[in-house]
């Protein structure tokens, strides 16, 4: 290794040091600070790799959260943090794998993404956890105390920081031989995720678990069907999964016994139910008014709710058609990415597995909660992970015209 390889494997280290850290949310490593961190990280980016990777997915992600800011009036620090931090986030990804030469480094890349967002967010969910376990729900509300900053989010934004290790089980179950370390924090931190989901009375984590479950079942088909015995296989699973259940059905049954407040199961059939959520109502009613409000302004009938629980129309009812048309856009060219890398035979299935995981309970999230609303900073693992997707797929490109 000679020394500028030497000074780009530290800069690059440092790089995923710190946005392990911002995904802590470890309070010195405030916004502002990594606004500066990161615009000087993707100016080195540019200058080692002798090129500016600014495309139409950057521009798109720009332009959406821009002119939601300009229509919704934030002041200069509000812009600064929504346009910036998520065009920021979006462009490290992108530059930390685009340059990889061969299948090792990109998928050592995607596994360091993957470890900066899953470490950070189980250390913030684990211990925001201790402090509901210790104190309780703040006050009358759903809600319990942030480690960091004192203030008390919602039991809705709290199980984001379970989502990343939830949506691994799948892949540390059958990966558990080869990596075994890794699957067992993933699974030991998802049990304990879906303990403190049932009896903070939190539904969508637990139902993003389960879908992803049954969708990372449906991946681990498709990309095996062709070698795979399939009575040799079901002779060999079927308990496993006939277990599996029933081992789960308990454990969830123990679970809310021990807390006289779930006796009654009224949390699940809370504002509807889950299949019949009045959020649902809600979103029905503003793709209906999409074009009534074309500005936004918070003026849609939303069932009576304030948001619609959905990212995307939350941003139509707030600002518009106009980033909501950007924002979809983005999040199009982002599906098409994750689906072009899925079918690629240049990508190892153990990569898969993790790319898909991450990015559908994120998109499943933002499908049911008004995230951008809450907060910015619950979009920036999403925006990452759409930058490596693209520069994961460039680096395939360059690798293929190098070959």
């Amino acid at each position: 290794m000679n020394k500028n390889q030497h000074l780009s494997f530290v800069f690059f280290a440092v790089t995923y040091f710190i946005i392990l850290c911002f995904f802590i949310q470890i309070p010195v490593l405030s916004n502002k600070i990594m606004i500066l961190l990161g615009i000087a990280a993707c100016c080195l980016f540019s200058f080692l790799q002798k090129r500016i990777l600014i495309g139409v997915r950057e521009l798109l992600l720009f332009a959406s959260m821009l002119s939601y800011t300009l229509i919704i009036h934030t002041n200069a620090l509000g812009i600064a943090y929504i346009v910036l931090l998520p065009t920021i986030f979006a462009f490290m990804g992108k530059y930390l794998i685009c340059n990889s030469s061969d299948n090792k480094e990109q998928k050592r890349a995607v596994y360091l993404m993957a470890c900066t967002i899953v470490i950070g967010y189980s250390i913030h969910g684990i211990l925001n956890s201790i402090l509901f376990l210790q104190n309780g729900f703040s006050g009358n509300a759903r809600a319990w105390l942030d480690m960091w900053d004192g203030t008390s989010p919602a039991a809705t934004q709290q199980v984001l920081y379970f989502l990343p290790v939830l949506s691994l089980f799948f892949s540390a179950l059958l990966f558990i031989r080869k990596q075994f370390p890794a699957s067992l924090f993933i699974l030991l931190s998802s049990i304990f995720f879906l303990y403190i989901s049932v009896i903070t009375m939190s539904r969508t984590s637990l139902v993003i678990w389960g879908i992803m479950l049954i969708l990372e079942c449906f991946l681990w088909c498709i990309l095996n069907y062709k070698r795979i015995d399939w009575g040799r296989f079901a002779k060999k699973v079927s308990p496993i999964w006939f277990i599996l259940p029933i081992i789960l059905i308990i454990a969830v049954w123990f679970f809310i016994h021990q807390h006289t407040s779930l006796l009654q199961y009224d949390w699940l059939k809370r504002n509807g139910g889950i299949l019949n959520n009045i959020r649902f109502q809600a979103q029905i009613s503003a793709v209906k008014q999409l074009f009534v409000y074309p500005m936004g302004g918070y003026q849609m009938d939303l069932a009576g709710l304030k948001y619609a629980h959905n990212v995307w129309l939350d941003l139509a009812n707030a600002a518009g058609l106009i980033p909501f048309t950007l924002f979809a856009a983005y999040t199009i060219l982002s599906f098409i990415d994750i689906v072009r890398l899925l079918v690629s035979d240049l990508v190892s299935s153990d990569t898969k597995y993790i790319l898909s995981s991450l990015y559908f309970a994120f998109i499943l999230y933002y499908l049911v909660e008004p995230a951008l609303d809450a907060s910015v900073l619950y979009l920036l693992p999403w925006c990452f992970i759409n930058g490596t997707l693209h520069g994961y797929r460039l680096a395939l490109k360059k690798s293929a015209a190098e070959e």
